[in-house]
């Protein structure tokens, strides 16, 4: 036996149907901005994994250099060392020469300024001289 549907519960069904059609719709589209990130996320993977192996690389950079740079320090304390002990070595008679060395060399600028100024006063003198007596004024 069919039952006859009254108006009321037509109009309370079709309500219902848009009700849950609008969910529906809501739902989807939902689902749609998921899935866009699902594809951006599939695009951007491989500039991750791209980006990753560039880093690995260049920490392993990094460390060899690291390395080098301590081994080239050591290298450098080490020569330093030497240095010094080769400068506790060092025969105070080559010190001693080295300083007279310096000072002779402090004698020779003196003498090599005084040397300039004696010439500045001769060709003074050589070009007064060709003045005659205007040279005592």
């Amino acid at each position: 036996s069919l039952k006859t549907v009254s108006t009321s519960e037509i109009i309370q069904l079709k309500k219902l149907n848009s009700e849950l059609q609008k969910s529906l719709d809501e739902k989807i589209n939902v689902l749609e901005v998921y899935y866009q990130k699902v594809e951006d996320l599939k695009q951007v993977e491989p500039i991750y994994f791209q980006l990753r192996r560039q880093f690995e690389e260049k920490n392993q950079i990094l460390h060899q250099t690291r390395s080098q740079l301590f081994k080239a320090e050591s290298e450098i304390i080490s020569l330093e060392r030497k240095n010094q002990s080769l400068e506790q070595r060092f025969d105070p008679a080559i010190e001693k020469l080295l300083s007279e060395m310096s000072q002779i060399d402090k004698e020779l600028e003196l003498y090599k300024l005084e040397n300039e100024e004696l010439i500045d006063l001769i060709t003074k003198l050589s070009v007064s001289d060709t003045k005659g007596p205007d040279l005592f004024y």
